[in-house]
């Protein structure tokens, strides 16, 4: 499973692992950010620096959607 580098709460691990899923199938990199309450309970990202290599990627810049 790929490496999901930031912050997590626990009760947010699903997306924790379903971005780790998608970067071990099709993705490269993706990131993901989540507001509960005006909280944020999950900042997390990860990347591939090139096909079988894993890479530690600096922490993405944040973006509004």
């Amino acid at each position: 499973m790929a490496e999901i580098q930031g912050i997590c709460d626990k009760r947010f691990g699903v997306v924790r692992e379903a971005l780790a899923a998608s970067l071990d199938n099709d993705d490269v990199g993706a990131s993901a950010a989540v507001y509960l309450d005006g909280e944020l309970v999950v900042d997390i990202w990860g990347a591939y620096a090139a096909a079988g290599r894993p890479a530690r990627p600096a922490r993405p810049s944040p973006r509004r959607c």
